[in-house]
């Protein structure tokens, strides 16, 4: 009982880790996150190391970078890509069906700050849903509150007339997902036996 209660506690002190706005760290602390709501304890430092990033000499991360840190870290768990339909249909049925799983979940998108008029690739977590709000767990967000998992969401609720909406808006960030572009979300399952 008391190491369930020890794990618990280390597994919220290390699940927030937070990207500042200068680094492109996003796949890296988002990749920590899914790793210690996993049950694999990983810091700030700890998601860089695993990674290999070296500051001043970081380009981002692949798919096939982050499936692969993941794989390594949680042996019997099998992770992999699907890929959404371009529009907020075919987001949003992506996200609700990643999240009907019950299981955390890795997303790529590229996003857009409506304000500063700049886009770029981001990675965060997709952490469960309450009816038809997606939770979304973003490093470059504030930390969650107290006994949270998300620190965004998304109305992922179907629209009649906004199939066609290009940016998705996303509550407690300053980013919004581009649906013209395909999102990824990174599925875990069990490992297939050898």
């Amino acid at each position: 009982m008391a190491r369930f209660r020890v794990r618990v506690a280390l597994e919220e002190a290390l699940l927030f880790l937070r990207q500042s706005l200068r680094s492109d760290y996003c796949a890296v602390y988002a990749s920590g996150m899914l790793l210690s709501l996993l049950g694999v304890a990983t810091d700030r430092r700890q998601a860089r190391q695993l990674f290999g990033v070296r500051p001043g000499h970081w380009r981002g991360s692949t798919h096939r970078q982050i499936r692969q840190v993941l794989c390594d870290r949680v042996p019997g768990v099998a992770f992999h890509w699907r890929h959404s339909r371009r529009g907020r249909d075919g987001v949003c049925d992506l996200l609700q069906t990643a999240a009907a799983a019950g299981q955390p979940a890795l997303v790529t998108a590229y996003c857009r700050h409506p304000r500063l008029q700049a886009s770029c690739g981001h990675a965060f977590l997709l952490t469960g849903a309450r009816m038809d709000t997606v939770l979304l767990l973003d490093p470059l967000g504030r930390p969650p509150a107290a006994g949270e998992r998300f620190n965004a969401c998304l109305d992922a609720a179907p629209r009649a007339g906004a199939a066609d909406a290009a940016l998705l808006e996303v509550d407690g960030v300053a980013w919004s997902i581009d649906s013209s572009r395909r999102v990824s979300v990174l599925i875990l399952s069990a490992s297939d036996p050898a």
